[in-house]
């Protein structure tokens, strides 16, 4: 993976977690180039885009699930197995940061989850 390790992302509710390794993508360039071109996304390990608002999957080779946060990290809106050459804005004005994940990575997630990064 290209980005730093963030840590862990779990439920705050019962320290379930989420991903086992969550990478940071920060700044402009980072952010718009996230996972393009990239062949996959190891099992188990997403990308957080911090003072992210929207996304896309141009020149993506693979669909990812789109988890939107608030400031606090928690989820506000969810789109499953997004295909690439898309372009994905939430509904929620209150989103802040987006985690990108392989498809079926947001089945144990729910709008209104509360998550921290460890």
């Amino acid at each position: 993976m290209r980005f730093p390790r963030l840590g862990c992302w779990v439920s705050v509710e019962n320290g379930d977690p989420l991903l086992s390794d969550l990478h940071a993508a920060s700044g402009f360039w980072n952010r718009f180039i996230g996972l393009q071109f990239a062949s996959r996304l190891p099992e188990g390990h997403g990308v957080l885009l911090s003072d992210c608002h929207a996304v896309h999957t141009f020149w993506m080779r693979f669909p990812i699930d789109v988890v939107f946060l608030d400031q606090s990290y928690r989820v506000v809106e969810i789109r499953e197995a997004v295909r690439p050459w898309r372009i994905v804005t939430p509904q929620a004005s209150s989103v802040r940061h987006v985690v990108e994940m392989n498809p079926g990575g947001a089945v144990n997630l729910r709008v209104g989850l509360e998550t921290r990064f460890e």
